[in-house]
């Protein structure tokens, strides 16, 4: 047992024959309770391990299809301190945001940041930095992976703190997330620090971000399945629970200052039924420290957890896994047992864990507490702390034993609510949220289960969900959670993809068809006086929105309106693939940044747009070694001071504002040599 690492428990540790001593969970009633020990941990994890093979090996011969995942676990090395990170001495980029974050003063990873004079450029494996200064000059570029030999990782997010780069990555051949860090001069040149792999699952989200940097400090998810080391057969030593380590990785690909993550760790385990656990872990790393030492905040839930970072705390959402119930085929005698006792449960009951973040000088209660309720969240974008409270969306999904996957797949029943939670209801005796404060946003029988969109902008949420008549038009239900109330329901002639804050205001993007012709749709949405309105909408014929991810939209508010920044990706004519030599051959898509300007009373303008490339190139997967394929995108509008950028692929373009258009004033192409 590790003397730092504290635990906490509801007692739901009693699943199996030969733990009947200890006491039974309790749904009606959740409480976070203190473990004597981390035995008690070890005893959950061997028997949720135990009863993950049966089911396994039970669905199996059921449905293939439908299959967990085996335990995989990354064998580290013995303990040693870790290397020093250099200390932080270049300008501080702190202020430099060009990043569309979700939160002021809490920065995402993303593809491109700005140090200074600089921009710093994550693509397929290497980082590009690029001089700003008029004429544009690439400085160099600088391979991520430090190894002899390469591997199979992909390199997502980057960050910068002071004169530290730090770029997050995940190696499915070492099993682990990698955490670069690098140190660049006043002239733009990277030096390698150190590489560090911790030991987890992967982290990629479709939507969300791993990492954020809060008031200079590291904040990341790790997910791991935590699993028991057995013992050497000629030992009398007891198994050990693994928990995430960290280890150095080294140009010779080995592996060595093997040690614990954390200095302090602090577990809190399941308030939830689940056959499958995984741990979920909110790290946080001073920056400013001379090592690479982290804080731990642990809990336990499905592998779907959600999470939301605000300046204050880090929020977890966690699910059971209860759809294996509706499968009669797999609810045997063990499993009704387990029900009976209150390890799986039939409802929908979620935890939302508040992790508050260390806060300089601030006294601060840093206790872990907890809100419990039904159903899931969409995304990120389902939380906002906004003074006092916690707004959520949630989607729910009855139990339809006639349709036992109704709760994974749709069309079939799905209800999608709003919260409004004072953070003084969080406790660690997780209260159950009651029914009557659950505020209905979709109106019965309306609409996909597809397409939902949802954004908090002021003190409105905004939802969207599109509609299933075939034909592109979606629903927007503004709501204001705050006062339990529905303030309206709008139709929009097009598919909402996106929505955007704009000041106090909202930009909603998306697309729409007709007679076979893509057009991509700008609106805006006046939030600021009494009553919402929509105010105007630009539909652009041969372009769709070229990317999801929300760093891919920009808006700049000027004295009087502002100007906004997205891409699209216009048609291409041909084969987008093909086969030469017995190799697979990619088109890549021909993608532009479009401009609009909003005046004060959200009028749009459209202003134009940055071309990329029209060469036709073809790439082959094949030959690629590292990242090979831009999960985050690979296009991001950029405005610094006054000056407007265009990252699309690998060019950098300058345009600027004149007679309300952006006109293109120069372009480098960084990536030339790739």
């Amino acid at each position: 047992m590790r003397s730092s690492t504290k635990f906490f428990s509801l007692c739901i540790f009693a699943i199996l024959q030969g733990c009947t001593s200890l006491p039974k969970p309790s749904t009606s009633q959740l409480v976070l309770t203190q473990a004597k020990s981390d035995a008690e941990v070890l005893k959950y994890v061997e028997a949720q391990q135990d009863f993950s093979k049966r089911l396994q090996q039970q669905q199996n011969k059921l449905y293939s299809r439908h299959s967990f995942s085996q335990i995989e676990e990354v064998a580290f090395l013995a303990d040693a301190k870790s290397a020093p990170l250099a200390k932080s001495a270049a300008p501080d980029s702190e202020g430099n945001s060009i990043t569309n974050n979700q939160e002021a003063s809490v920065d995402e990873g993303g593809i491109v940041k700005r140090y200074g004079k600089y921009l710093l450029i994550l693509k397929r494996g290497k980082i590009y930095v690029v001089e700003t200064k008029d004429p544009l000059r690439k400085v160099g570029e600088f391979n991520v992976q430090q190894t002899e030999k390469h591997y199979d990782s992909w390199y997502d997010e980057l960050l910068i703190y002071k004169n530290k780069v730090i770029v997050i990555g995940y190696s499915y051949a070492l099993n682990g997330s990698e955490y670069q860090f690098f140190t660049i001069d006043a002239d733009g040149q990277l030096e390698h620090d150190k590489t560090y792999l911790i030991n987890s699952s992967d982290y990629f989200d479709q939507s969300n971000y791993a990492s954020r940097l809060v008031d200079g400090k590291l904040v990341f998810i790790l997910k791991n399945m935590p699993v028991k080391s057995d013992a050497k057969e000629d030992s009398d030593d007891d198994a050990n629970l693994v928990l995430p380590t960290v280890a150095t990785l080294n140009k010779d690909n080995s592996l060595t200052d093997s040690r614990d993550l954390f200095s302090n760790h602090t577990i809190y385990n399941p308030l939830l039924g689940t056959y499958r656990p995984h741990m979920t872990s909110v790290v946080v790393c001073p920056l400013d420290e001379e090592n690479f030492e982290c804080s731990a905040t642990s809990v336990f839930g499905g592998y779907s957890a959600d999470h939301y970072v605000s300046r204050n705390a880090v929020y977890v959402w966690n699910s059971g896994n209860r759809h294996v119930l509706a499968l009669p085929e797999l609810v045997d005698d063990q499993i009704t047992d387990m029900l009976k006792l209150g390890y799986l449960q039939e409802d929908e009951l979620s935890v939302v864990y508040r992790i508050p973040l260390p806060q300089d000088n601030v006294q601060e209660n840093s206790d872990v507490t907890a809100v419990a309720l039904k159903g899931q969240p969409l995304d990120q974008f389902s939380f906002a702390e906004k003074e006092d409270n916690l707004f959520l969306v949630t989607r729910s999904y009855p139990l339809d034993k006639e349709h036992p996957y109704s709760d994974i797949h749709t069309p079939y029943p799905l209800e999608t609510y709003a919260l409004s939670i004072p953070l003084s209801e969080f406790s660690n005796t997780v209260p159950h949220i009651p029914e009557e404060n659950y505020l209905r946003l979709d109106p019965q029988n309306y609409g996909s289960h597809w397409g939902m969109v949802n954004r908090f902008v002021g003190n409105y949420l905004l939802f969207s969900h599109a509609s299933t008549n075939n034909i592109p038009q979606s629903l927007l239900t503004i709501a204001d959670p705050l006062n339990f109330q529905i303030v309206d329901r709008l139709e929009t002639e097009f598919n909402i993809a996106q929505i955007y804050p704009a000041g106090k205001n909202a930009v909603l993007l998306g697309n729409t068809i007709k007679e076979n012709t893509y057009s991509s749709v700008t609106a805006t949405l006046q939030l600021e006086y009494d009553a919402p309105i929509m105010i105007d909408a630009y539909s652009q014929t041969g372009s769709h929105l070229a990317e999801s991810r929300s760093h891919s939209f920009f808006y700049r508010p000027y004295e009087a309106g502002g100007i906004a920044g997205f891409p699209v990706g216009r048609p291409m004519e041909g084969k987008s693939y093909k086969r030469e030599g017995g190799k697979f051959f990619q088109r890549e898509p021909i993608v532009d940044m479009n401009y609009l300007t909003l005046d004060e009373q959200l009028f749009i303008q459209p202003a134009g747009a940055l071309e990329g490339d029209r060469t036709v190139k073809w790439s082959n997967p094949n030959k690629c070694t590292v990242s090979c394929t831009d999960w985050y995108g690979s296009a991001r509008p950029i405005f610094i001071g006054d000056r407007i950028f265009a990252l699309l692929k690998y060019e950098l373009i300058e345009g600027y504002l004149s007679g309300g258009y952006v006109i293109e004033k120069q372009r480098i192409n960084f990536g030339a040599s790739d």
